[in-house]
């Protein structure tokens, strides 16, 4: 491998290693206060790379089979941007423990104030 071409698996494997940390901290309650404008222009970025890296990684196989074998990791940079961006649209970071399937089951009562995303 040359030293030009060792640059690209590694902001492959960066933005999985950065994907999967913000993966963990959603589940933690620290991890929703974390803004959410950075994540979305970070997993955006990383589904471009991804994207336009993939007609340069094409070999003797040719560049479509480049393009399929990069889908599944745009994909999931998207899939990451969309639920940050839907999140935090629904108002569940920033403190807010989130919504149950009980919240719409007749007879049940929320307890103060309905929460802002209802």
């Amino acid at each position: 491998m040359t030293p030009g071409r060792a640059v690209a698996p590694r902001v492959d494997h960066a933005l999985h290693a950065v994907m999967g940390l913000f993966m963990i901290a959603m589940v933690r309650p620290w991890g929703m206060d974390l803004p959410s404008d950075p994540q979305i222009v970070l997993f955006t970025a990383g589904a471009l790379w991804f994207a336009c890296a993939a007609p340069l990684r094409a070999d003797s196989a040719g560049r479509a089979r480049a393009a399929l074998a990069a889908l599944p990791h745009v994909l999931m940079m998207g899939a990451m941007t969309w639920m940050v961006a839907v999140m935090d649209s629904h108002g569940m970071a920033a403190s807010h423990g989130g919504g149950s399937a009980m919240d719409d089951m007749p007879g049940c009562t929320w307890p103060g104030p309905r929460p802002p995303w209802r």
